[in-house]
This record gives C-alpha cells, sequence and structure tokens, in this order.
C-alpha cells in the first residue's frame, strides 16, 4: 500500500535525479531532506505514514528542490549543518563541506591518540575550513589543546561558530597561511590536514554542485595537486615536538597521487610514511612518523 509519506519520497526522489548520481542518491537525498523540514526520523515518518506537511514545510520543501535542482545547490548548504564525528557542523558556502571520508581519518586518528587522553599534548590542524577536524580531536581529546589555521577570514569566523555551538573550550583558530602567522618555535605533539589536493585538470571535470559552490582555493593544490603537501612535508619538521608516543607525527588526506605524497614526507626525514584505505578501498589517508 503506498502511503502519503513514500508518495511524497518518489516524487521528492524523482526531481532529484536531475542532480543526483543515482536513483540511491535521489532517493538518500529525498529522505534527509524530509528529515530536516519536519524535524522527524525516517523511523519515525513511515510510522505515521499518512503525516502531510505544514504550509511553510511545503514552501521550504519547493525551494529547496528548486535550489538542489536548478541551481545545483549543495543539499548540505540548504539545511545548514552536517554531522561529523558526533559533532553538529555548521557549514555555508563557499567553505568546503565535511566529507565523511574525512570523518572516518579522523575516527582513526582518534582511536590511536585515546590512550593519550590524560596527558597535556597539542595538535595543528592545517586548513581547518569549518573547524570539523579541530574540534573532533578537541571534543575526544578534552585534555588536548588543537590549534586550527586558515588562510581565509571567513573560514576562521564559522570555525568559532561551530566552536560556540558545541561548547568545546580546548581549541584556539586563528587566521595563517599554513605555518606562517605561528609563534617563533611554536611546537606541536600532532600535526593534521585536510589540504587542497585536485589539479587544475581534475577541478575542471567536478560536478557542478562542488565546483559552482565550493571555495577553488579550497579544493585545488596547483596544477600537480601537491603544492600544500609539499610545503607541509618541507615546514612541519620544525612545528614538531620530539615524538614520545611511537605514534604518527603526521596525518594528512590524500588525492590521487598517494605515492607522490609519501616521496614528498620521506624526502623530507619522515619514516614508516604508511598509506591506508578507507572503506571503499581508497587510498585516503597518510601517516608518518619523525
Amino acid at each position: 500500500m503506498t502511503t502519503l509519506i513514500h508518495r511524497l519520497i518518489n516524487d521528492i526522489a524523482q526531481q532529484l535525479r536531475t542532480c543526483c548520481y543515482s536513483d540511491d542518491a535521489a532517493y538518500h537525498e529525498a529522505w534527509w531532506i524530509l528529515e530536516s523540514i519536519t524535524g522527524k526520523t525516517k523511523a519515525w515518518l513511515l510510522v505515521q505514514a499518512n503525516y502531510t506537511l505544514t504550509d511553510e514545510q511545503q514552501k521550504t520543501l519547493q525551494e529547496w528542490v528548486h535550489a538542489r535542482v536548478t541551481d545545483q545547490k549543495p543539499l548540505q548548504y540548504l539545511i545548514g549543518n552536517v554531522p561529523f564525528c558526533g559533532l553538529n557542523i555548521q557549514v555555508e558556502p563557499p567553505l568546503l563541506i565535511p566529507r565523511p571520508e574525512t570523518e572516518e581519518w579522523v575516527s582513526w586518528l582518534i582511536e590511536r591518540l585515546k590512550p593519550l587522553g590524560n596527558k597535556s599534548i597539542t595538535l595543528l590542524d592545517i586548513g581547518t575550513g569549518t573547524g570539523c577536524i579541530a574540534l573532533a580531536l578537541a571534543a575526544a581529546l578534552p585534555q588536548a589543546t588543537v590549534v586550527g589555521v586558515d588562510i581565509n577570514p571567513q573560514a576562521i569566523a564559522l570555525a568559532e561558530v561551530n566552536k560556540k555551538n558545541n561548547a568545546l573550550t580546548n581549541v584556539v583558530f586563528s587566521q595563517s597561511d599554513l605555518f606562517a602567522a605561528l609563534a617563533p618555535g611554536k611546537t606541536f605533539d600532532f600535526i593534521v590536514s585536510n589540504p587542497p589536493y585536485v589539479t587544475r585538470e581534475e577541478y575542471n571535470k567536478l560536478v557542478p554542485s562542488v565546483k559552482q559552490w565550493e571555495d577553488v582555493m579550497a579544493l585545488v593544490g596547483g596544477d600537480s595537486g601537491l603544492v600544500f603537501y609539499e610545503r607541509i612535508a618541507q615546514q612541519a619538521a620544525v612545528h614538531l615536538k620530539e615524538q614520545k608516543y611511537n605514534l604518527p607525527s603526521v596525518v594528512v588526506e590524500l588525492g590521487n597521487d598517494p605515492y607522490a605524497v609519501k616521496t614528498l614526507f620521506e624526502k623530507n626525514g619522515f619514516r614508516e610514511v604508511q598509506i591506508y584505505k578507507d572503506m571503499q578501498g581508497v587510498d585516503r589517508w597518510l601517516a608518518c612518523y619523525r
């Protein structure tokens, strides 16, 4: 028996097919939209199968679907927030939207750092964007001090909003071009980064929802996609404390040339440089020692 909710979901998904890469994605977004607009879970909506939208909810639905289909606006920007490692992260264009693959390696790192939870360790997040990585680390490691830097003042402002919204006090955000604005001699136990790593050629092939909405500066790492990896590899050592914990000193998210990134860090004196795959089998992050 087709219910009002099922008919509504089918109608939304049908409209979203033109901007989603698969039918499954269209239905996933349709449910995400409906849950966000109603403030109800999918399970609740299925039980209340004949639930109908208010006039205001119907208006919001029409506006969101139009913006998603006609303007190719990412759904995360329409909703205004995304979950990340148990936190609620506010997002706004053109700042980079936190991705599940980033959440995966951050969760991996948190599990390895948890045994240090009662120690006053320090961490640096380069290119913090919305602050999602820095905030996730700060939440998981309450005795740690986390510093998030970004060249974009809009990013720092939004990271501060997310810091306040998630009631975290052990993280500091600062505008900086990588290490440039750090105090002389400032060092950290760990450095992490999700740097711009898309090549210019790859950027030209990106889907409109990314290319037209998200900041090119947060995506493109020069012609090769390696510009920021090279800068981090060259400068990180002087900003790292002597490693005492037998844990990776630097962890970075990877693009499409992971072994070139590995070579860059090895050439700059890092040992045991390891590449890890995500749940999709993609080389997703690199971890290396001093």
